[in-house]
């Protein structure tokens, strides 16, 4: 619905990774829920080679005591319909309830305009003035300050086949709520 050439990609990708995956010398996926599904495609074993991931300069500092006031959720990712930016504002909305000076950060790079002006549409109906949307590429240093001044990490995404920014939060001490979908729960545990 959000962006119809992009949908049909993905359904061609879905297709055409059967016949690669039985076709490829080896498979590996980055998670157990990746390798898991190159199984079901394929046939075949394939081994989890876990993303190699060194932070960069500004993302393994030491983390913050307490987050600043007001509280501050924050979300990395692509802003992408399956990562449910949508629910994470209506959860916002629903926090300023009991804490009214509640903030969201959301960084990350739209999947269409359309689907970024939809969020800020729906930022602006339900907690207007407390949505902050960076879409532009964010230094390292500015992201270590956000995840930094954040209260906590929420991630309602339907599919994730690693997530990088779990660890990213864990690094600088900032809880973590997230809808144990994907490779979620593996990252987390």
């Amino acid at each position: 619905a959000h962006d119809p050439v992009a949908a049909a990609y993905c359904e061609l990708g879905r297709d055409q990774l059967a016949g690669l995956a039985r076709a490829a010398g080896g498979l590996a996926g980055v998670s157990e829920f990746n390798a898991r599904e190159l199984r079901q495609l394929s046939g075949r074993e394939a081994e989890v080679i876990p993303v190699l991931f060194d932070p960069p300069d500004g993302l393994a500092g030491t983390p913050a005591a307490a987050p600043a006031d007001p509280p501050t959720i924050l979300f990395v990712g692509r802003l992408a319909p399956h990562k449910r930016q949508d629910l994470v504002i209506r959860a916002l909305a629903r926090l300023r309830e009991r804490h009214p000076r509640a903030q969201l950060v959301l960084v990350g790079t739209p999947l269409t305009p359309e689907f970024e002006a939809g969020l800020r549409r729906l930022a602006d109906e339900l907690a207007p003035g407390a949505v902050r949307i960076e879409t532009g590429g964010v230094p390292d240093a500015e992201l270590a300050a956000i995840y930094e001044r954040s209260s906590a990490f929420l991630c309602l995404s339907e599919h994730e086949g690693f997530c990088i920014p779990l660890l990213e939060a864990f690094g600088h001490g900032v809880p973590v709520v997230a809808r144990d979908a994907g490779a979620v729960g593996e990252v987390v545990g």
